[in-house]
């Protein structure tokens, strides 16, 4: 079991960039179905800011199909899964690149700052768009991050500059500057964050309830990026950008093993250099990107019990990418090209052994209005896997996907699809130590779904509706099991399970002598059950982590310069091992949250203050169990923009 735990640690990839834009009246954007981008739910800056979210990771509550798995608040790793299938299904995209996932088969999403973003989206599928990469398109969700430095300039000069401060010792500064000079433009950011996390919490031992302070739970972390876009003509785009992270934080562990004289930290170091060429003509739209990525880690324990007293395992893992889409559409008919190349390796000074990756994309796509809107797609990808100089093996798949849209009349629009998905086994599920296998299979997952859309406007009121029924079956699921005892676990491909489950979002905007009242609420209805052996003792039993039923709903007022906010999140029942008995049961919680703010313009100056109290009545809850979240806390947030 301490192997698994290490691994669950060993997972921090990162790499930033942050921007802003100008306010827009609506906070849930449904994708237009006009657009080549059916199922596109996007976030925008209103709706982020009013969060006063510290990280990508408090944000994806805000939609539909996503559960968030958090282990702590600030600084803790945070995971989504969509629909049942892990964050391996799941492909993170910040600013047109595809983040690197490869050693541990998912982004820490606590690691990407929320400040500077324009748009933040859930795509469920994007065919002939070539603002994502190939691999990113042939996975189960993007998450997609539009940042201010790969967005189109709506000014020769912006500056943006906030303080912000909080409970448990959280201080951070984040900053913007933007020029631009004829064909070309310059941006440059950079945030630095500080959190000692030491917050009271209770828990039960036996009958007793014990209050105890959090400890080891302290951050401390830096981003910067800088972009150089040139534009020698106005259908090309060139744009040179480079991202750095770095963070020192500890690991306070979970309360059944709390220890208030743990050491255990974590540092990382992670890097992003890219470039990418786009061009978009009226028949012919390209998009050519290259990119090199290295993450790596360093885990201290300085209690460890050995001969030298003291634990400490170094990662570095590295990845090129190059890939290429050409696009061309003519009249109701847009096709798609594009192939793409990856290399990864990790390196370790623990293990003479060095995995390597690389993976070859490819994808044909195309979107026809006809009968409606089809857009279909077939990936191809293949994959070699080295552990010089034991083992090599290889894999291939194809993974078709189409939706079909039908518009009923002007205000509601049907649509169906389908998905064929693969997500390879991690280096960490490969090799990692005793616990490694390296005989594993891709995990395998078929995804269906139905989606209504439905918009209507009456005098100043405007519904947006959107319901969206879904059956996902996932085979040869990677799982961690005691294969000799409860010390000795391994990674199989023993699992089998099948979600059937509906979304549902409302928004509601109301407008009147210059002040609105929006209400937004998303929900989720999943039932996901174990399908692994007939015969075994959790067949048929909900799996680990999946809450039936989950959503959030928010009411915000705004009028002129100053507006409110109330946020509730829900999560429901859901067990901490696919064994649905009492012992595992993790019991649901309903948080409140709420903010505030005022805006003084003047000219093209703009001064904002914020106010945030979160968990307003002080809830003791956790998403996985044991890692304690935090109780009532407070945010005090001080921004500029010129």
């Amino acid at each position: 079991m301490k192997s698994l735990i290490c691994i669950g640690l060993l997972c921090s990839f990162s790499v930033f960039a942050q921007k802003t834009e100008t306010t827009i009246d609506s906070v849930v954007v449904f994708g237009s179905p006009t657009s080549s981008r059916p199922g596109l739910i996007t976030l925008n800056k209103k709706q982020i800011e009013r969060r006063m979210a510290s990280d990508i990771g408090q944000l994806l509550v805000l939609f539909p199909g996503m559960q968030l798995r958090s282990y702590g608040g600030l600084g803790g790793m945070k995971t989504v899964t969509f629909r049942s299938l892990g964050a391996g299904h799941t492909s993170v995209v910040l600013d047109n690149f595809a983040l690197a996932q490869t050693q541990s088969g998912q982004t820490d999403l606590g690691q990407l700052p929320a400040d500077f973003i324009k748009n933040l989206s859930s795509v469920q599928s994007a065919a002939t768009s070539v603002d994502y990469p190939v691999h990113a398109k042939l996975a189960g969700q993007i998450i997609a991050i539009e940042t201010r430095h790969a967005a189109q300039p709506t000014d020769s000069f912006k500056l943006v500059t906030g303080l912000q401060a909080g409970s448990f010792q959280q201080y951070d500064a984040h900053a913007f500057v933007g020029k631009q000079f004829s064909k070309w433009r310059f941006s440059l950011s950079g945030k630095g964050r500080m959190f000692e996390g030491d917050y009271p919490f209770n828990y039960l031992n036996g009958a007793t309830e014990v209050r105890t302070k959090r400890h080891n739970g302290d951050l401390k972390d830096a981003f910067g990026t800088a972009a150089i876009t040139w534009s020698p003509h106005k259908r090309h785009d060139i744009r040179l950008s480079y991202s750095g992270a770095q963070f020192n934080k500890g690991l306070p562990g979970a309360v059944v093993f709390y220890n208030e004289t743990a050491g255990q930290r974590l540092y990382g170091q992670n890097n992003l250099l890219s470039l990418r060429h786009a061009f978009r003509g009226s028949w012919w739209q390209n998009a050519t990107t290259v990119s090199y990525q290295q993450n790596s880690l360093d885990y201290v324990d300085s209690n460890y019990l050995n001969a030298e007293g003291f634990l400490h395992s170094h990662y570095v893992s590295q990845q090129f990418e190059g890939q290429t889409q050409w696009s061309y559409s003519q009249g109701k008919m847009k096709l798609l090209g594009g192939a793409g190349q990856r290399y990864e390796q990790l390196r370790t000074a623990s293990s003479a052994q060095k995995p390597y990756r690389a993976s070859t994309d490819a994808l044909l796509a195309g979107t026809f209005k006809y009968l409606g809107e089809l857009s279909t797609q077939l990936g191809f990808q293949y994959v070699n896997d080295q552990n010089r100089p034991v083992t090599s093996r290889e894999t291939f798949a194809f993974l078709p996907m189409f939706d079909w849209m039908f518009r009923l009349n002007r205000k509601v629009f049907l649509s169906t699809g389908y998905r064929y998905t693969v997500r390879q086994p991690s280096f960490n599920e490969l090799y990692y130590n005793q616990v490694g296998n390296d005989d594993l299979v891709p995990e395998k997952a078929h995804m269906g779904w139905i989606r209504m859309d439905i918009r209507q406007s009456l005098n100043q009121l405007l519904f947006r509706t959107n319901v969206q029924p879904f059956y996902v079956y996932a085979t040869d699921k990677i799982l961690a099991i005691p294969t000799k005892n409860l010390f000795i676990w391994s990674i199989l491909n023993v699992g089998k399970s099948q979600a059937i489950g509906v979304e549902v979002m409302q928004g509601i905007d109301y407008r009147f002598d210059k002040a609105q009242i929006s209400l937004n609420v998303n929900y989720t209805f999943q039932y996901t059950q174990d399908l692994s052996d007939p015969d075994g003792p959790t067949y048929g039993h909900l799996l680990a982590y999946s809450p039936m039923h989950a959503g959030t709903a928010e009411l915000s007022f705004e009028r002129k310069h100053w507006g409110v906010s109330l946020l509730a999140t829900y999560q429901g029942e859901r067990y901490a091992l696919n064994e649905n008995i009492p012992a595992n049961l993790v019991d649901n919680f309903l948080l409140f949250d709420c903010s505030l703010f005022y805006t003084t313009a003047f000219g093209k100056h703009q001064l904002t203050a914020r106010l945030a109290v979160n968990n307003l009545t002080d809830r003791y809850y956790d998403y996985i169990r044991y890692f304690i979240m935090p109780g009532r806390n407070v945010l005090f947030r001080l921004s500029y923009e010129f």
